[in-house]
């Protein structure tokens, strides 16, 4: 029974020295900030590459720590954090809509620190399975995609997202499709992203609307305007030595100084249309017939252009 049991151990350890080649890189990127009413709303990329061999990635973790002052503790629990697979590990069996990959949970370890644990939904024990999964990055330049993490922020303030630090065996958080850590270890030196929330600064439209064109503005130069009371009716005259873009006059009275309303206008009256453009002088008249005695009448001359602009002359 001894000599099984020493051999036994022996083989534990050969399994265990002889992992898979290379160090697992994980990197934090593409941090972005965004606003929404008046919530902030702070999310990142999680991606990963391995420095040597071709790998498929079986489990693993990944501990996110982040600032208090920025995010509310316990933030899994308070439902602040939303997590959702990408890259290799959003792909699926072409034609069966089967994941390759799980979520197992997401948990607050810590009053700061949340983790993510993921899972191959096939392994070693499935060997014909591994074709279609595809292999970790070995390219630092463009590592694959893992996660897309979202937290909703309760105040302003700056900081990092980072990795946790002094997780035990965290050399052995990631596994292979056979089950076999990485001979390497994991290297989370790239795995920090700034984060600055400002709640009174307005994201920036990256597209803004061009700034309207100026509308046109017709123009009359009054050369005389007159009032004068004949019997019981008030004459109005005016002249124009220019006219641009004119569609018309509009006459509005006020009665013993209430608000002035509209008696006559050129929509109405042929006598007081306009003469589009022109330089040459232009008579015009209107005659309020009527008016009683004792009465105090103001008058208001306005010329509307064919842009639908109105401009009074008192």
């Amino acid at each position: 029974m001894k000599k099984t049991i020493i051999f036994l151990l022996s083989m534990i350890m050969v399994v265990t020295a002889f992992g898979a080649a290379g160090t697992i890189n994980l990197v934090f990127t593409n941090e972005n900030t965004e606003y929404v009413d008046d919530k902030a709303y702070y999310s990142f990329d999680v991606q990963a590459w391995i420095s040597e061999g071709s790998e498929v990635l079986g489990d693993g973790m990944v501990y996110i720590q982040y600032p208090v002052n920025v995010f509310s503790d316990m933030l899994v629990l308070e439902q602040k954090v939303t997590v959702n697979k990408t890259g290799i590990l959003a792909e699926s069996i072409p034609d069966y809509n089967i994941d390759l990959y799980e979520i197992v949970n997401v948990t607050d370890t810590k009053l700061d620190v949340f983790a993510v644990t993921f899972s191959s939904m096939f392994d070693y024990s499935s060997p014909s399975m591994k074709a279609y999964y595809s292999v970790l990055s070995n390219d630092a330049a463009n590592p694959s995609d893992l996660f897309h993490i979202v937290i909703e922020a309760v105040a302003e303030g700056s900081g990092n997202i980072s990795f946790a630090d002094n997780i035990p065996g965290m050399n052995e958080l990631f596994f292979n499709y056979e089950w076999e850590t990485f001979s390497g270890g994991l290297d989370i030196s790239a795995a920090i992203a700034p984060v600055e929330v400002l709640f009174d600064t307005e994201p920036v439209d990256p597209d803004p609307e061009p700034d309207p064109e100026p509308q046109p503005e017709g123009y009359v130069e009054l050369a005389s305007l007159t009032a004068d009371l004949k019997k019981s009716d008030v004459n109005i005259k005016w002249a124009t030595s220019s006219e641009t873009d004119n569609a018309g006059f509009v006459i509005k009275r006020s009665v013993n100084g209430g608000e002035y309303s509209v008696i006559a206008g050129y929509e109405s009256n042929s006598a007081l249309v306009g003469q589009g453009t022109t330089t040459k002088r232009t008579r015009y008249s209107y005659t309020d017939k009527n008016v009683a005695s004792g009465t105090v009448y103001s008058y208001i001359l306005e010329s509307v252009d064919i842009y639908g602009n109105a401009f009074a002359f008192d």
